[in-house]
């Protein structure tokens, strides 16, 4: 009888760890790239209990940022930081074609400074610039569309 109960007690566990690497593996795939990079797998948590949040950081990766052309900037005084000064957390200078493939530019691992109150702008070296909108618009932008 004995036996029994330890068996018992081994498939149990089995079939747990099984559903348990199953649904961890399944979590691991429906996180954006992006934020596993920017995050580790921390991600994963903040993924399944803070959902909310988690499509706040993808949002913001997608749309917290904006490419203006740089003429409209040149009457506004505005102070334009260049782009090329701008580097990644390898050391690696950002490359314009970075913005070809929207979905997975990651401007978190450069060196873009943002600000709480103010946008900030980059000139890309193309008669365009890079616009981060400051933290605080990019919240409320989100919170208004939630």
């Amino acid at each position: 009888m004995l036996d029994k109960i330890q068996n018992m007690k081994r498939v149990v566990i089995v079939i747990f760890l099984m559903y348990v690497g199953v649904s961890f593996s399944q979590t691991i795939e429906n996180v954006d790239q992006r934020l596993v990079n920017n995050h580790g797998e921390s991600i994963n948590r903040i993924y399944e209990k803070q959902k909310k949040y988690y499509d706040f950081l993808v949002w913001e990766l997608n749309n917290g940022y904006k490419i203006i052309e740089l003429s409209i900037l040149e009457s506004k005084k505005l102070n334009i930081a260049s782009a090329s000064d701008v580097v990644d957390v390898n050391g690696d200078v950002f490359n314009i074609d970075e913005l070809n493939t929207p979905d997975l530019f990651n401007f978190v691992e450069f060196t873009f400074e943002r600000e709480k109150e103010t946008d900030v702008y980059y000139d890309l070296g193309n008669g365009t610039a890079i616009m981060f909108y400051s933290v605080s618009s990019v919240w409320n932008k989100y919170k208004k569309l939630n």
